[in-house]
């Protein structure tokens, strides 16, 4: 399977810790695969994990099915047995990579999951803004009735930064709305037809829509901060479904404030649940972390992550190892 060394005791009773919401509601082949493994399985909310909860059913647990809390040293070092972390829905930053490859611990991800379920929000997100639909409806609960004419994708710059998984199939789907130009940026250039690959500068100065569909990296954190939201165009819309260390959110509530045409739309926060000053705002936009909760994304992300701890547990090899 790897370098790494595989130590299981073959009689033991394996404890399974489970941390991912709702975990199997949309995939009983799921739920029977780590029944199949054990009885001894623990299931905590990902969102309202208490950290002395997490520390104490680590403590003795052999395979780990994670969400989106923070696996960091100090949590790992309290960790005896376990073997194994799949994590479940896109991304692993969350997780110490180098301490847990030092404890012999290995850790699954499948990057495809979800990201066409990702890709509809942005779409969704898009629409919104080219309609204006929730000022609209704000406006008329509050007996105003304010029609403004909008603009249509043909005069308007889309651009799209990180053109992995999700941003490879909004592409696909964006060029249906004929957008005047579909500005792009990523590390490395991919042959893709009907996109133009520019500068992060040139995609700050120009485009109207801006979506984040990069993953968090040393040079994405704190990406968006305010010398690039000085370069935006001061309507800008930014929608963000990646990760929210991306922007740094004082830097956005300033542009915001200052910038009454501009627009935010997010997903994903620094810290979650959000509660912070952005909520005062008009022109930001808010959904709770949504990208990957439809059935049929939850479906898979259950499915693949319980798959991975069962071929681990009858030494198969692992489909999607990151380390």
């Amino acid at each position: 399977m790897s370098k790494l060394k595989i130590i299981c005791k073959k009689n033991s009773v394996k404890k399974i810790l489970v941390t991912l919401n709702k975990f199997g509601e949309y995939s009983k082949e799921a739920k029977q695969k780590l029944k199949k493994i054990s009885k001894k399985i623990i299931y905590l909310n990902e969102n309202k994990i208490l950290n002395k909860n997490l520390i104490y059913h680590i403590k003795d647990a052999d395979y780990y099915l994670a969400g989106i809390e923070k696996i960091d040293k100090k949590l790992l070092s309290c960790a005896k047995n376990l073997k194994i972390i799949a994590r479940g829905g896109i991304g692993y930053n969350n997780i110490d990579l180098n301490y847990s490859k030092k404890k012999n611990i290995f850790i699954s991800n499948y990057s495809k999951i979800a990201s066409n379920s990702v890709c509809n929000l942005v779409l969704a997100f898009v629409f919104l803004r080219l309609r204006n639909i929730i000022n609209y409806t704000s406006d008329i609960k509050n007996k105003k009735w304010k029609p403004i004419i909008n603009d249509e994708p043909s005069m308007l710059n889309i651009g799209i930064i990180g053109v992995g998984n999700i941003g490879s199939k909004l592409i696909k789907k964006i060029k249906f709305l004929n957008f005047k130009n579909i500005f792009v940026n990523d590390i490395k250039k991919k042959n893709i037809t009907g996109v133009q690959w520019k500068s992060k500068n040139y995609l700050y100065k120009n485009c109207d829509i801006i979506s984040i569909n990069t993953p968090l990296t040393n040079k994405t954190n704190n990406l968006f901060n305010a010398k690039t939201f000085k370069k935006l165009k001061k309507n800008c819309t930014i929608i963000n479904t990646a990760r929210g260390e991306i922007i740094n959110e004082d830097d956005l509530y300033n542009f915001l404030k200052k910038n009454q045409k501009a627009q935010v739309f997010l997903d994903t926060f620094i810290k979650e649940p959000y509660l912070g000053k952005l909520t005062k705002l008009k022109n930001a936009y808010f959904t709770p972390h949504i990208g990957s909760m439809t059935k049929q994304s939850r479906c898979e992300m259950d499915t693949i992550a319980a798959n991975e701890i069962y071929r681990f547990h009858y030494k198969k090899k692992l489909k999607h190892k990151v380390n």
